[in-house]
Order: structure tokens, then sequence, then C-alpha cells
């Protein structure tokens, strides 16, 4: 391999749109780009980099997951709702929970 890293190739292909692109970025040919891509420090980079994503993308999901049901535990725990309001969003705190445990809720409506 040249110059370019396998991280700088790996970054270039998480930063652009599509290989051709990368190469171009890397001042490279796509021939070259695909050639290196083959090279197991290239790929070692991209599967550290792709667990990284991952990893986050965890994180972001998991937040978001507890943002919501932290709404609708306060309409779940509001007094001011109607009754109804707050049984179906304590229902689907339910829901997320089983969810979360792999099982699966049925409330007869």
């Amino acid at each position: 391999m040249s110059a370019l890293s396998p991280r700088e190739i790996a970054f270039a292909l998480f930063s652009s749109r599509s290989r051709t692109q990368a190469a171009e970025a890397l001042g490279i040919s796509r021939a070259t780009l695909y050639r290196r891509l083959r090279h197991p420090a290239v790929q070692r980079e991209i599967d550290r980099l792709l667990e990284c994503v991952r990893a986050t993308t965890a994180v972001a999901v998991c937040e978001a997951i507890e943002d919501a049901i932290s709404a609708l535990r306060e309409i779940a725990t509001n007094p001011d709702m109607k009754p109804e309001v707050r049984i179906a969003s304590s229902v689907e705190i339910l829901r997320h929970l089983r969810a979360a445990q792999g099982q699966q809720v049925t409330f007869e409506e």
C-alpha cells in the first residue's frame, strides 16, 4: 500500500456518498480504491469504524427510548389527563417493557 493509511481510506468511505467520490477525495482511481479495500488492514479499520457507528447508534436509540418512555410516564401519571389517555399511555409503557424483554403483549381493547 502507498502513503494512504487504512484509516484515511476508511474515513473517505464513511464520509463520501459513493466509492467513486471516496476515490476522488483520496486522489486515486476507483480501481485502486477497490484493490485497497481488499487489504486486511483496511478491512479491519472499516470493521472498527462500523462497530463505532453501531455502538453510537445503539446509545442514541436507547436514549430515544428512554425519552419516549419518560414522556409516556408523564402522561400516565398526570392527574389532569383523561383516564383513557392515562391508561393508553400505561399500556404503551408495558408494551415497550415487554418488547425489550422479547415478549409479546396483547391487551383486550
